[in-house]
């Protein structure tokens, strides 16, 4: 279907080009049809107000606050570094903690986190596995309650609107 749209598209801008009268409302009304049929979550009316998780090399955690405090306008979202050390991480997801102290909706806050600190945050909740044929896909067991870091203090123990992660 999307192939379809593309070659609609395509066919468009060529009789555009040549001076040929093409209905754009038509076009558009056929590219959008996809999305408006699966709203985001599926079963939902409405995007959910959660934070966004950007998982970057820690080398370019100052450059993307930089970019990212140039895209969005000043005070219109929270942009937080998110700590490498553990005890910093805990007091990050504490209630009085920066994270939970800020006046802007979910949907307006953003953690940059370091590849490092993903991690470890990763192998707090994770037992150590010795032999992994298939990394990333074996995931191996989470460690038992007595071993394991409380995870609501992790980045693993939170919701996200949307996550990515850069190499």
């Amino acid at each position: 279907m999307l192939s379809s749209l593309a070659t609609e598209k395509s066919e468009y801008f060529d009789n555009l080009a040549h001076g040929d009268d093409v209905p754009l409302v038509d076009l558009q009304r056929r590219i959008q049809t996809p999305f408006g049929a699966r709203p985001y979550p599926p079963g939902s009316k409405e995007i959910p107000s959660l934070p966004h998780l950007i998982v970057v090399p820690g080398t370019l955690l100052s450059q993307w606050v930089d970019e990212l405090h140039i895209l969005f306008n000043p005070r219109a979202v929270d942009i937080y570094m998110y700590p490498t050390s553990k005890d910093e991480r805990q007091k990050f997801w504490a209630t009085d903690g920066p994270f939970h102290s800020s006046n802007h909706q979910l949907s307006n806050r953003i953690i940059l986190a370091p590849h490092s600190a993903f991690l470890e945050d990763y192998n707090s909740i994770n037992a150590k596995s010795k032999k992994c044929s298939n990394p990333p896909r074996d995931t191996p067991p989470m460690l038992s309650i007595k071993q394991r870091a409380d995870i609501s203090k992790t980045l693993f123990g939170q919701k996200y609107l949307n996550m990515w992660m850069y190499c």
